[in-house]
């Protein structure tokens, strides 16, 4: 098996968030024409300025600047944290002398605090 790449950081962003990320990947041959991989994924997104700070201090719906080309108003969140998101890759690879060959691919995400997505 052979590591093939590893990154994990702290990063800061402008609304003084540290945003982290990691990477680990590895592949393996069982033979030359058989290979697998895995590589596991995490990392955090930090609100956009928009998702911050449109329209707040906004006292009603009449002061709310509306987007020209959506018609939409967006309303900022002062109290908004990271995203994070995990992932995991799971691969298979056969390829025949031919030139034939087959890719198996498994990719699961799983993603908490999305800022789209609203409850009440």
């Amino acid at each position: 098996m052979e590591l093939v790449h590893e990154t994990v950081g702290p990063f800061h962003c402008a609304a003084g968030l540290q945003v982290r990320e990691g990477t680990f990947s590895a592949i393996g041959e069982a033979t030359e024409s058989i290979s697998s991989g895995l590589a596991l994924f995490v990392a955090e997104r930090a609100p956009a300025i928009e998702e911050l700070f449109s329209n707040v201090g906004a006292a009603d719906e009449e002061e709310l600047i509306v987007h020209a080309a959506t018609g939409s108003a967006e309303v900022g969140n002062l109290n908004l944290d990271t995203e994070v998101s995990s992932n995991i890759d799971i691969s298979f690879r056969w390829s025949s002398e031919a030139g034939f060959g087959t890719d198996l691919r498994v990719q699961i995400l799983q993603s908490d605090d999305l800022f789209g997505v609203c409850s009440q």
